[in-house]
C-alpha cells in the first residue's frame, strides 16, 4: 500500500527520516528481513537503515527487553511521522501488542497514508 503527503525532516529528526520519503515498516522477525531486502533493493530505508537506525541498533539491542521497547516506540514514532508514503510487511495473523499495531498504524493511520 502506497499513499502520498508532503513534508521534509530537519536536525535530529532527520537522523531517522525513510530515505525518499518512503517508510518501509515491518512487524514479525521474518518480514524485518523482507522489509530489508525491499529496501535495499530499492534505494529506501526500514527505521534500522537510516542513520539514526544504524547508530542505536547496536546501542539498544543489548539492552533488557523492557527497556528496548519505548526506545523503539519513539524512533517508530519519528520514521513514520516523517514518511510520505509507506511500504508495509506485516503477518497474516497481526500481533496487535507489536509496535507496528501500538504505534506505527496509529500515526500513518492519523496522517491518512493507510486505511
Amino acid at each position: 500500500m502506497t499513499a502520498a503527503i508532503t513534508g521534509t525532516a530537519t536536525g535530529a529528526v532527520a537522523l531517522f527520516a525513510p530515505n525518499a520519503g518512503v517508510a518501509v515498516v515491518w512487524s514479525g522477525t521474518v518480514n524485518g528481513e523482507i522489509a530489508a531486502s525491499y529496501a535495499s533493493v530499492n534505494g529506501l530505508t526500514t527505521l534500522e537503515m537510516t542513520a539514526g537506525g544504524k547508530l542505536i541498533t547496536p546501542l539498544v539491542t543489548k539492552l533488557p527487553l523492557i527497556l528496548q521497547k519505548p526506545i523503539w516506540q519513539v524512533t517508530s514514532s519519528i520514521y513514520v511521522l516523517n514518511a510520505r508514503s509507506v511500504q508495509i510487511f506485516v503477518d497474516k495473523i497481526p500481533n496487535f501488542s507489536s509496535i507496528y499495531y501500538k504505534i506505527e498504524y496509529p500515526i500513518l493511520r492519523w496522517r491518512g497514508l493507510v486505511p
